[in-house]
This record gives C-alpha cells, sequence and structure tokens, in this order.
C-alpha cells in the first residue's frame, strides 16, 4: 500500500487477506483520511486470493474513512461480489454513505476515472459547475 499526493491511496492484493491486515490497511487508510481530508483508492486485485470471512465481517471501521471514489481494476468475478457485498454492508451501517465505487479493466481507466471525479468534486467545492 502507497500513498500519492494528494489523496490517492494504491492497493495492491496479494494473496489471502487476513483480519489482521484488513485491520492495519483500514487503519492507514483512516489516517490518510484525517490528514488530507478525503480518500481516493485505487485497489489493483488482480492477485487477490480470499479475504477472510472475518474481514468482511469488520466494515465498522469503513464508515470512518471519507472515501470519495474506489477504483478496482483486475478484479475477478468472485471478488466483485465480496467487494459489493461490503459496500452494501457499508450503506446498512452507515446510512448516507456512498463511497462511489466503480470496476475497471485496467489502472489506467482507473486512474482516469479518480482524476474525473477528484476534478468534479474540487470544482463543486469551488462552486463551479
Amino acid at each position: 500500500m502507497r500513498f500519492e499526493a494528494p489523496d490517492l491511496i494504491c492497493v495492491r492484493a496479494h494473496g489471502n487477506v487476513t483480519l489482521a491486515e484488513m485491520r492495519d490497511a483500514l487503519a492507514y487508510q483512516r489516517a490518510v483520511g484525517e490528514r488530507q481530508g478525503r480518500v481516493f483508492l485505487l485497489a489493483d486485485m488482480s492477485a487477490l486470493g480470499t479475504i477472510d470471512p472475518r474481514a468482511r465481517q469488520d466494515v465498522g471501521i469503513i464508515r470512518s474513512i471519507p472515501y470519495r471514489g474506489i477504483a478496482v481494476h483486475g478484479a475477478s468475478f468472485q471478488a466483485k461480489i465480496v467487494i459489493k457485498m461490503l459496500m452494501v454492508a457499508l450503506r446498512v451501517f452507515a446510512p448516507g454513505a456512498d463511497p462511489h465505487l466503480h470496476f475497471f479493466s485496467t489502472e489506467a481507466e482507473a486512474r482516469r476515472w479518480i482524476a474525473e471525479r477528484r476534478a468534479a468534486l474540487d470544482r463543486e467545492a469551488s462552486g463551479r459547475s
């Protein structure tokens, strides 16, 4: 996992994700969100194995992360289902939360979407359309 200024966290999943790894990753994302005011997440899931079921149930911390966009690329069909289930759980536990999750085939497409989303949010914040 790495940070790219001003507000992007890049994650590359390799193999199986344990509960401890998920909690560490979310704690890091929350810290970045607190420092930067918002977070965009670029997630490469092409080498993802499984996600510990306990980690999937630990969705509560996600609501404290100010996601403004989550761009996933390289995800298998199964990974997409698990990720979508996590987002449904987020909406149940944090009504009104909408991290704007999107799936892409390539990293370039995902980065392009993040740049467009960031620009739209910046325009909106400054009162321009």
